[in-house]
């Protein structure tokens, strides 16, 4: 069931190289792995009562599976994995300071960023992700500095 999952988010116009396909299945599998642990973690969150938090991952998995959407009609997986990497460097900024700021757990979410974009996209794009997140956190404890910790 996961293999035709998988298969039926290939793009339409593929070519029958071994290695693209293999490519675009571990493209796709994150993307899709990402969407379901999104949906599980929606019970914790709501057990915590962090309801801004249930809204976000319930926004999360809903896009990543809109991403793959689009991915299989045309879009490009440089284009696809950006938006991808940046809903979540989006959330986690968030998830970061509705948890209490930099040592939430939620901040270490940012060093998967870079992981998962090497996973993805590639090295290039991994370094770029690791300078976006460690930007993210020095710019969430400058805040944090100034204005105090969050609630």
């Amino acid at each position: 069931m996961v293999r035709k999952l998988i298969n039926y988010f290939i793009p339409v116009k593929i070519n029958s190289d071994h290695a693209e396909l293999r490519d675009k299945r571990i493209f796709i599998s994150v993307i899709l792995i990402s969407a379901l642990f999104n949906l599980l973690g929606i019970r914790t969150a709501w057990d915590l009562e962090i309801y801004p938090i249930v809204y976000m991952l319930l926004f999360n998995a809903f896009f990543s599976i809109v991403i793959l959407y689009f991915y299989k009609n045309g879009l490009s997986k440089k284009i696809a994995g950006n938006l991808f990497l940046l809903q979540f460097e989006v959330t986690f900024i968030a998830q970061a300071w509705l948890q209490g700021g930099i040592l939430s757990p939620a901040s270490a979410a940012f060093f998967l960023l870079p992981a998962v974009a090497m996973l993805i996209m590639g090295k290039r794009e991994a370094y770029f992700w690791m300078i976006i997140s460690t930007i993210s956190l020095i710019v969430i404890y400058f805040v944090e500095k100034e204005q105090g910790s969050p609630p």
